[in-house]
C-alpha cells in the first residue's frame, strides 16, 4: 500500500463522509485522453482509416489501450495500440469506436468517436491538412489547407473559415492558402465542392476545427 493512502486513512479515521474524499482522491487519478485524431473523419464503404489515441497517466504509471468497434467495421491488426487500422463496412453510416485507456492501478478512462462511411456513389470531400483537432501556432503566419474532392468531376472548391469564404480553386484537388497571423482561439475550417454542368451545384462539404495559439511576446 503506498505511503499517501496510509496517510489518507489515519487522516480520515473518525471523520464522517472521508470515504467519499478519498473516491474523489481516486477518481482525479484516472488517465486522460487528451485527443483522438481519425484520418481520414469520412472514408467510403470498405475503406480504411487510422484512429490515434493520446492519453497519459497523472501518476505517470504505465497505461494499456483497448479500442471497441461494437462488432460493426472491422480492425486491422492490433486493438491495443495506441495507433489502429480500421476497415469500413459495405453500408454507408455513422460508425461508433471507442477507446478504454487502463492505468496499472486499473483506473480507466474511456471515448468514443465517430467515422463517416459514405456511400461509393456520393461524393466525398477531405481536408487532409491540417489535422482536425490540430493546435497551430499564429506565428507561423500562414497554413497551407489541402482539400481533395472525389469522385474527380468535381469543378471547384471553396474554402471558408466560419461563414466567411476565403478562396476559391477550380478541379477536385486543391492548396488554400490561410493567413493566421492574427488569429487566435478555435476556428471551424470548411472547404465545399461544386460541379458546373449547368448552373453551379453543390454536391458536399466537409469541416474540420482547428485551435490557433496566438504568439505570446517576449520578455524584455
Amino acid at each position: 500500500m503506498k505511503i499517501r493512502n496510509i496517510l489518507m486513512i489515519l487522516l480520515c479515521a473518525g471523520f464522517p463522509g472521508c470515504d467519499k474524499l478519498g473516491q474523489l482522491g481516486k477518481d482525479s487519478e484516472k488517465p486522460v485522453i487528451d485527443r483522438i485524431t481519425i484520418d481520414p473523419a469520412a472514408i467510403l464503404v470498405n475503406d480504411t482509416t487510422t484512429i490515434t489515441v493520446e492519453a497519459r497517466d497523472l501518476n505517470d504509471e504505465p497505461i494499456s489501450y483497448v479500442w471497441n468497434n461494437f462488432g460493426q467495421g472491422t480492425f486491422i491488426g492490433s486493438t491495443t495500440d495506441e495507433i489502429i487500422l480500421w476497415k469500413a463496412p459495405a453500408v454507408a453510416g455513422n460508425y461508433p469506436i471507442r477507446i478504454t485507456v487502463t492505468n496499472e492501478s486499473g483506473r480507466s478512462t474511456s471515448r468514443t468517436d465517430t467515422v463517416e462511411v459514405i456511400a461509393q456513389n456520393t461524393p466525398v470531400v477531405i481536408i487532409s491538412n491540417p489535422l482536425n483537432g490540430a493546435f497551430i501556432s499564429a506565428g507561423l503566419g500562414a497554413v497551407t489547407v489541402s482539400a481533395q474532392a472525389t469522385p474527380t468531376d468535381i469543378d471547384s472548391m471553396t474554402f471558408a473559415v466560419g461563414s466567411t469564404v476565403l478562396d476559391r480553386a477550380l478541379g477536385s484537388s486543391a492548396n488554400f492558402v490561410w493567413n493566421i497571423a492574427s488569429l487566435s482561439g478555435s476556428q471551424i475550417l470548411r472547404v465545399s465542392a461544386y460541379r458546373h454542368s449547368g448552373p453551379q451545384q453543390f454536391v458536399g462539404e466537409t469541416s474540420i476545427s482547428v485551435s490557433i495559439e496566438p504568439v505570446v511576446g517576449k520578455r524584455k
